[in-house]
């Protein structure tokens, strides 16, 4: 029935994700070990596997256990997982409610934590600045935020949402770091006659030790760099906060074999038979994966880097 809880096997799901081989992404989430194939709203899908070609879709869900009737099974291309919301850069200037964008910029001030768990830092290009938004629901990609210190350069992916006193705000779908700024302190020198630790005498006026009184020139401060923990690359939410069109970290750098591409559409082309069947919910017996009678006609398909196929249920 539309909106009641699909009879789906979660731990076969499971148990498919765990098969790399066949290049699907986004049936669990890795945190929480939540199953993401299931949809929860008033609809008709019982289950949707996302992948890189039908072979590999047809593969998956043949390993998961249904435990309701099928009316049919259908694979097509969609523009999930590939970023299309984020086709052009945009300047700060620009940016209105509701846009998708990306901002190429520089963070100007530390990430704040605000009540419940969201995290804040401003990002400011050449005309302008915003602010952006890791929430509490992004999970771990909030500590990515709080590791950013002002000075480092970063692309910010993210829909534009009205915050606080009217301020645009840019609700982070993913990050990629550009350049890090070093993480640079000053300590204050030690006594180099009794070794205690100095206190400052004002201003450009250098350090005096707390125990001697032995003075010295601000030129003794000690330079400290500390070592950053985040790298130069893209940094997403876990699955289960992506949008449908976010692309996943398993696709960031990922390119289709464009032979072994063509070689599944040769196969496919024709009318190839693949071991599904059409059922209807009202009258359809329960049938298992391998049963001979689980059929489904499969249309001519290419793939492109920019295309995705699904699997629905």
């Amino acid at each position: 029935m539309l909106g009641k809880p699909r009879r789906v096997d979660l731990d076969s799901v499971r148990k498919m994700d765990e098969h790399k081989e066949f290049r699907t992404f986004n049936n669990v989430d890795p945190e929480t070990g939540r199953v993401l194939t299931c949809p929860h709203g008033p609809d008709p899908v019982l289950i949707g596997v996302r992948g890189e070609d039908p072979a590999d879709l047809v593969a998956a869900f043949l390993m998961v256990e249904l435990e309701e009737p099928v009316e049919r099974v259908m694979i097509f291309k969609t523009n999930q997982g590939t970023d299309a919301h984020f086709d052009r850069e945009s300047t700060i200037r620009d940016i209105s409610v509701h846009q998708s964008v990306r901002l190429n910029g520089r963070v100007s001030s530390p990430p704040k934590i605000l009540k419940g768990g969201h995290v804040f830092f401003q990002l400011e290009d050449p005309t302008g600045v915003v602010d952006c938004a890791a929430y509490q629901p992004t999970g771990s990609f909030r500590n990515t935020i709080l590791g950013l210190i002002a000075g480092d350069r970063v692309e910010a992916y993210g829909g534009v949402r009205q915050g606080p006193e009217e301020r645009l705000t840019v609700n982070l779908e993913k990050l990629a770091i550009l350049s890090l700024e070093e993480d640079a302190h000053y300590l204050r020198p030690r006594c180099a006659s009794c070794g205690s630790s100095c206190e400052s005498m004002g201003r450009d006026q250098g350090f005096r030790c707390r125990k001697c009184g032995r003075r010295f020139p601000r030129e003794r401060l000690i330079r400290s760099v500390l070592p950053r923990r985040l790298r130069e690359t893209f940094y997403l939410p876990p699955p289960r906060a992506h949008r449908h069109l976010t692309k996943p970290e398993s696709r960031q750098h990922a390119e289709i074999d464009k032979s072994q591409a063509q070689m599944v559409h040769d196969k496919l082309s024709g009318g190839a038979l693949l071991p599904v069947q059409c059922l209807s919910p009202s009258s359809a017996p329960k049938m298992s994966h391998s049963d001979p009678r689980r059929t489904l006609r499969a249309k001519p398909w290419h793939s492109t880097p920019s295309a995705r196929t699904r699997s629905i249920a």
